[in-house]
């Protein structure tokens, strides 16, 4: 069967209130307007996504927001385990406990994004997954635990869209 992993970093976070906890912090305006201008691209290219996962951190759901304004009524878990997850944790809930859809979006963070992205796809030769840049792969599997080598199918970053008019 085939299936779909897109991973989805959180957009640009505000580091200006320095005494806000790192899960609380949001998103700067940079982050809140590249998360909107990826949210139209993104919609038409996640209709067939069937869950997703999500790390409870404030900017992870601000980046999720407006995704979900386009593709409403999409089951969200927010998944403790996704937080700041090193990659040996993300591929662990991924091959345990990650929902049985066939198409799954994961919003999460850097370091273990990227890293987990280029064992899961050697074709993902990226240094970094930027923020707001969100990747597709795809797996010939009957499930997510017996998901061998990925297929990279797209990979998109704000700094690649056209720039907003005004």
């Amino acid at each position: 069967m085939t299936r779909r992993l897109f991973l989805y970093r959180h957009a640009k976070s505000d580091w200006s209130n320095a005494s806000c906890p790192d899960r609380e912090r949001p998103l700067n305006e940079r982050g809140q307007r590249d998360a909107r201008r990826m949210a139209a691209v993104l919609a038409p290219r996640l209709a067939e996504v069937e869950a997703v996962a999500c790390s409870p951190s404030r900017r992870t759901r601000l980046t999720l927001d407006p995704l979900l304004e386009q593709l409403p009524g999409l089951p969200v878990h927010f998944v403790e385990a996704l937080y700041e997850a090193p990659p040996d944790r993300l591929d662990a809930w991924f091959r345990t406990a990650a929902p049985p859809a066939a198409q799954l979006l994961i919003v999460g963070h850097e370091y273990g994004l990227s890293q987990w992205a280029r064992r899961l796809c050697p074709a993902f030769a990226a240094e970094k997954i930027p923020t707001a840049g969100c990747l597709a792969l795809e797996f010939e599997a009957g499930g997510w635990a017996d998901a061998g080598e990925a297929s990279l199918l797209w990979f998109l970053v704000p700094k690649a869209l056209a720039p907003e008019a005004g």
